[in-house]
């Protein structure tokens, strides 16, 4: 056992993990943010093949305003590419940029700026 300066032989400091698992039945904790919620999800859902799960949990944190950061859209865009089926993944995809701010719709996200010249 290491000696830490100002502490006793043998003292542990403990790390409290923030990604917590699925409480029995499937229920989240409620202190566990939505994106982590989604993420559990689409883990989940990589094993079982549940992707409705996924959908419904992307349309709550849509309706919730909290916004995932990139990386984390990132990754769910690769998992939905991963289900093997277009309609699947089309679904997935379209839930996905719904979570975006500002992404009302696929045109509305591409349009150019108009310019005031």
């Amino acid at each position: 056992m290491t000696k830490r300066k100002g502490g006793k032989s043998g003292q542990h400091h403990h790390h409290t993990d923030t990604k917590r698992p699925k409480a029995a039945g499937g229920q989240q904790h409620a202190h566990e943010s939505l994106t982590a919620q989604v993420s559990a999800a689409f883990t989940d859902a990589a094993k079982t093949g549940q992707w409705d799960a996924v959908v419904k949990a992307l349309e709550v944190l849509r309706r919730s305003g909290e916004v995932p950061k990139l990386g984390t859209v990132q990754r769910w865009v690769r998992l939905a590419d991963l289900t093997g089926v277009e309609k699947t993944t089309a679904s997935l995809l379209a839930a996905v940029l719904r979570c975006i701010p500002g992404s009302s719709g696929p045109v509305a996200s591409m349009a150019a700026p108009k310019s005031n010249k």
